[in-house]
């Protein structure tokens, strides 16, 4: 238990080295073997050594089908090696051991529509503003999924109550005024291009003031 409390906190400090040392005595003595392996797979993340930690959290998984976080790190693993297809049995896991798990079902809700099954993708969304009415980027991927489905006026809404939520969301500004430039509102257009630039500080810039 000690070795446990002390791999924990290690990790929280960036202390890799420690923390590793202290989960292996976990493996080693303790019952507690999936959250064990959870550990050293978030180790592993960390320093970006994917394929380890990758392997950590496939055997978090065989030790705890229900483990929300072995699940979902899987899947996020899985997606970054582009391998999206793959990730979704451990998404729809993930969501069915924690159903208000607000970031596996987001995960899972992005993965869907990724995949080009929007009718999935929104139903997820709409499952999750059930649970977190003020979680704006779920509506933000609600606009975007509306806008692929050719549905602009839903678009519009969801765009609006993701930015009335969080008015600094950069992202959202921008996707917005892309939007508003195809339904012909140039001013308002405009308006969410200043506001994306004033917030934004990376990607999207040049395109915005041009």
């Amino acid at each position: 238990e000690e070795a446990r409390k002390t791999g924990w906190r290690s990790l929280r400090e960036n202390a890799w080295q420690n923390a590793r040392s202290c989960y292996l005595k976990v493996l080693e003595s303790s019952d507690r073997i999936a959250e064990a392996w959870v550990g050293l797979g978030a180790i592993y993340h960390e320093r970006g050594e994917l394929t380890s930690a990758l392997d950590a959290y496939k055997k978090a998984v065989a030790e705890c089908p229900t483990c929300t976080e072995a699940q979902l790190n899987v899947a996020i693993l899985l997606q970054k090696q582009g391998r999206t297809r793959e990730a979704l049995p451990f998404l729809r896991a993930a969501v069915q051991g924690s159903p208000n798990n607000t970031r596996a079902r987001y995960q899972l809700a992005f993965t869907l529509a990724s995949l080009d099954d929007p009718g999935s993708a929104l139903q997820e969304t709409r499952r999750l503003v059930l649970s977190e009415p003020r979680f704006a980027p779920a509506y933000f991927l609600q606009a975007l999924i509306y806008r692929a489905m050719t549905r602009p006026r839903e678009a519009t809404a969801a765009f609006r109550r993701a930015l009335e939520l969080q008015p600094k969301f950069a992202e959202a500004h921008y996707q917005f005024y892309r939007h508003l430039k195809t339904t012909g509102d140039a001013a308002l257009a405009r308006h969410h291009a200043i506001q994306f630039l004033h917030h934004s500080t990376k990607d999207h810039i040049a395109e915005v003031a041009m």
